[in-house]
């Protein structure tokens, strides 16, 4: 499976599921940085790693990738990303990813609330 598969795999993940787009509708989940902030909240995600080890291997061939995923919520200032966050960890969660961790920052001068979150998973590769 390569990046694209996997971001492919992940945004039909966040789109299927209604208490996320709930709350962030699809149409607002964008690979990659955001091009504009105008409207919030959003959701954003890239692949941060893919790899195969000796684990995920079958007759010296790649059977499946393990996938890093960085996910950023960005709501806007003076907002909390709580909800949105137990959301999409419930997300993750019901699709098999483990959270390796998350994170609150503001920035200092649009005061704009990210919530960065990474999770991995292992993705088999389709025979």
């Amino acid at each position: 499976m390569d990046i694209k598969e996997a971001k492919t795999v992940l945004k039909s993940q966040l789109a299927a599921y209604a208490g996320l787009t709930a709350l962030v509708p699809a149409s607002r989940h964008v690979a990659g940085y955001p091009n504009s902030f105008a409207t919030l909240p959003m959701i954003s995600f890239s692949e941060e790693d893919s790899f195969n080890t000796d684990a995920d291997r079958f007759d010296d061939e790649p059977i499946a990738d393990t996938s890093v995923m960085e996910i950023n919520i960005w709501v806007a200032p003076n907002t909390s990303a709580t909800p949105i966050f137990k959301q999409l960890n419930a997300c993750m969660e019901l699709n098999g990813w483990n959270r390796d961790g998350a994170a609150d920052m503001v920035d200092p001068e649009s005061k704009i609330v990210r919530k960065f979150c990474r999770y991995s998973t292992v993705l088999y590769r389709e025979a």
